[in-house]
């Protein structure tokens, strides 16, 4: 069987307790009661925090975590990163590998993986993962069967990348819904490939698929389906703006098959609604979000070229020596921006 590896993201660069219990209390309402109601629990679920996010909303999301023996908690410091590339999240998966191995739920580092990414507020329909698991579980030996016939530098592994077409906008705060058709939206994006390919569903914006895809040659699967398949939610606490001309009010009803279909707990969406009301301007996470993930790249740069001049230091190199000081200085003056210190 194919391991299928979901993860989540939720307080990477975020430290205000406020805000972040705002999150993980959509995350509560929406996110994981969706992956609870999967027909099929045939996969392991990665919820990927930040390593200092404050302790009392660490010990709210490993409580969440209680009793699903499929789901585990990963805290990662941002600010000990030495590589990360613009454009992807493959930093994130190079932390879920190192934690995979060492909890042994992959044995051998060849095999195939699936991977997805299911936002901290966003939902799929019951019958995904299962969907998923055949649809790949069919494809895949057909794919592989070919893969002496690739080149040099694609032939390590074969791999598919899968997107269901058709899911739903919901504006959580105006209670607006639109049904819509996106290719390799966020939370539709199902990479396949060899574990040790350090390929996932992180390696690339999730839109621009189709043409990472070309990049190493794999094969890419459309599906299209009579029912949506996914939740985009839009909400105050988003970081891209978002309008509601095309949506249609929701009712008991339509509330009603979210539950039922998607997992959603609608008692507690409508405490958070009524708990936050829709007063806060979006644009502002957006701007802090760029503000944040730039640090990061900055911080993990200056990491690096730490590391490189350790062993000049080490050996009584002093100009290299005064150079790892004034990094450690401008280092952690990102670090206190980064966390609003």
């Amino acid at each position: 069987m194919i391991k299928h590896f979901v993860i989540t993201r939720i307080g990477i660069g975020i430290y205000n307790k406020e805000r972040l219990t705002k999150m993980i209390e959509l995350f509560a309402a929406i996110t994981a009661p969706s992956l609870a109601n999967q027909s099929s629990q045939k996969f392991i679920h990665l919820v990927v925090t930040d390593a200092s996010i404050p302790g009392e909303c660490r010990d709210v999301l490993q409580n969440l975590l209680l009793g699903r023996s499929n789901a585990f908690l990963i805290a990662v410091d941002v600010t000990r990163l030495t590589q990360v590339h613009v454009g992807s999240f493959d930093w994130i998966w190079d932390q879920c590998q190192q934690f995979i191995l060492e909890n042994g739920l992959v044995e051998n580092p060849n095999d195939y993986v699936t991977t997805s990414v299911l936002d901290a507020d966003d939902a799929w329909r019951s019958d995904v993962v299962s969907t998923v698991e055949k649809l790949i579980g069919e494809k895949l030996p057909t794919i592989d069967a070919k893969a002496n016939d690739r080149s040099t530098w694609t032939r390590h592994s074969s791999g598919i990348a899968l997107t269901f077409q058709r899911g739903l906008n919901w504006f959580i705060s105006a209670n607006r819904l639109s049904v819509t058709s996106f290719d390799f939206h966020s939370m539709s994006v199902f990479i396949t490939s060899r574990f040790s390919s350090g390929i996932s569903c992180c390696s690339s914006r999730h839109a621009m698929w189709p043409h990472y895809a070309e990049v190493v040659q794999f094969e890419i699967m459309k599906i299209p389906t009579d029912q949506p398949m996914w939740i985009y939610s839009r909400h105050n606490e988003t970081v891209t703006r978002w309008r509601t001309e095309k949506s249609h009010p929701m009712d008991s009803e339509t509330g009603n098959r979210l539950k039922t279909l998607f997992g959603v707990d609608m008692d507690k969406i409508r405490q958070w609604c009524s708990t936050y009301p829709a007063q806060i301007d979006s644009i502002y996470f957006g701007k802090k979000a760029i503000q944040t993930y730039d640090l990061i790249f900055k911080i993990a740069g200056l990491n690096r070229k730490i590391l490189a001049l350790g062993k000049a230091t080490a050996e009584g190199n002093k100009k290299a020596g005064d150079m790892v000081l004034l990094c450690e200085s401008e280092r952690q003056q990102m670090i206190d921006t980064l966390r609003g210190e």
